[in-house]
């Protein structure tokens, strides 16, 4: 093999690298309208509370919960 050969064969290379490149941005240009963002949450969010019921802290996560879930205006479930 000779130098102008391996120059050639690299050049093919980077040719084809350089084609599927494009390929694959045009495929993501296209159907890039395809991947729409659901609202955030979609459901209910669970606040998971690592205390007993009826506790101190369970008090305070409650109210917590409830102030958040005001703010986002989706409902925050405080879960035992």
């Amino acid at each position: 093999m000779t130098i102008g050969t391996t120059a050639n064969a690299a050049a093919r290379t980077v040719g084809a690298s350089t084609t599927v490149l494009a390929i694959a941005l045009a495929n993501a240009a296209l159907f890039a309208h395809d991947a729409t963002a659901q609202p955030f949450p979609s459901r209910p969010v669970r606040l998971l509370i690592p205390a007993s019921p009826g506790g101190p802290a369970d008090i305070v996560a409650r109210i917590v919960a409830q102030g958040y879930g005001d703010a986002l205006g989706q409902p925050l479930v405080a879960d035992n």
